[in-house]
């Protein structure tokens, strides 16, 4: 009973975990939140929503968005070079963010606008 009860937080926050789950804090002056669908990632083709915000919370649009997966297991990053698309209200797409073959991949996604830039890192273990 006592060992059930020590992992039962460790269980509860592995149930709770997003796919969009930040490996590094959101860097720079734009804010970057995701959405994949389909959500868990899974391997082929997926779409990234993306939206970019200013320190402000104002929605930046026309900001350079970059999608790049990487699987740090085998050294290599995606068959296919993910074409972002922006939406005119501060959302963009980004598809399709091609997953290869099962395991971990990090996705790294950068906007720039102006002088202002952001970056974030996701972990995503696709099956």
């Amino acid at each position: 009973m006592k060992k059930l009860l020590l992992c039962l937080p460790l269980l509860l926050a592995a149930c709770g975990a997003d796919s969009d789950e930040n490996t590094e804090p959101v860097t720079g002056a734009l804010q970057i939140e995701t959405h994949v669908d389909p959500d868990p990632p899974a391997v082929g083709q997926n779409t990234l929503h993306v939206h970019v915000s200013d320190a402000a919370g104002a929605p930046v649009t026309g900001a350079v968005v970059r999608v790049v997966p990487f699987m740090p297991a085998h050294n290599h990053g995606s068959s296919e070079t993910p074409v972002v698309t922006d939406n005119g209200d501060g959302s963009y797409t980004a598809t399709p963010v091609t997953l290869t073959m099962p395991g971990t991949w990090e996705v790294t996604i950068t906007a720039k606008a102006g002088d202002a830039d952001g970056r974030v890192v996701l972990t995503w273990d696709a099956q």
